[in-house]
């Protein structure tokens, strides 16, 4: 599975120079070897910044991982072009923490492929993407009733309380969500803002269609009061694999929706 810069980004205290808007796939993390001739931009090296520099000249499209150094000071901004730094040295320590972070989304996502292979349902998948994804997320169907949830991710934002437990106090917020099902059923987008109620709750929600004409919704609720970049492009992961579920009888098959973004509230960036 490709794990994303944004994600990176969020796994580690690291200084992008990627271009505005621009967010790379990585299949994976090498060091760059003197030897190096073939490089491939589906992949992140890890060099030092002097070949950093050197290299970016000859492959501008490829992205390069390095410590920061004094001669960073001394480099035009157009030469730290797709460079990312990070606090530290090159070695194996350093090297395996970010080897790390590929390897854990490359066991989710061949833990999903094998849950949807054995159809194991929506529950499954939360269950094996809980600590993924370190957030609150529900999927109820166009009756609200409760399909799956994450079950050892607390979450007191007062709309998915009343979806857990049918708080009656809860029902205001059930009433507006009913009315705005028939809309969002109808965008292929993900609707990311902030809910008042008390306190500030940022919620990601997409309804996920079906052949059978039995739409899901999908509601993930950021517990830290913040959805990062890096948390959205997870949560497109694991919809891509609960709209295969829904889909399909066990059988991975590609999505039935497209992912744009539509924003509004408190998100960053």
């Amino acid at each position: 599975m490709p794990v994303t810069l944004n994600i990176l980004l969020d796994h580690f205290p690291l200084v992008s120079y990627a271009p505005k808007k621009e967010n790379p796939k990585f299949l994976g993390i090498k060091m760059l070897s003197c030897h190096s001739s073939r490089l491939s931009p589906d992949y992140l090296y890890v060099c030092n910044f002097t070949k950093a520099v050197k290299i970016s000249q000859s492959f501008p499209n490829l992205y390069l991982l390095c410590p920061r150094d004094g001669l960073q000071e001394y480099v035009a901004d157009n030469a730290l072009r797709r460079v990312i730094m990070f606090d530290g040295k090159i070695n194996y320590d350093s090297f395996f923490r970010f080897k790390e972070v590929f390897k854990t989304f490359k066991e989710w996502e061949s833990n999903m492929q094998r849950s949807l292979i054995a159809g194991r349902g929506l529950q499954d998948l939360l269950d094996i993407s809980e600590n993924i994804i370190d957030s609150h997320i529900a999927v109820v169907d166009s009756g609200f009733n409760l399909l799956a949830y994450t079950q050892h991710t607390e979450c007191e934002a007062p709309l998915i309380l009343g979806l857990l437990t049918q708080n009656p106090r809860a029902n205001h917020k059930l009433r507006y969500l009913n009315l705005s099902w028939e809309s969002w059923s109808q965008m292929p987008i993900i609707i990311i803002g902030t809910i008042q109620d008390n306190r500030n709750y940022i919620h990601a929600l997409k309804v996920l269609n079906n052949i059978a004409g039995n739409p899901v919704l999908v509601v993930l609720t950021c517990h830290c009061r913040q959805l990062t970049k890096g948390q959205y492009d997870k949560f497109s992961i694991l919809l891509a694999k609960l709209s295969c579920s829904i889909n399909t009888l066990g059988t991975p098959s590609t999505p039935s929706f497209q992912l744009v973004t539509y924003s509004h509230g408190n998100v960053e960036n």
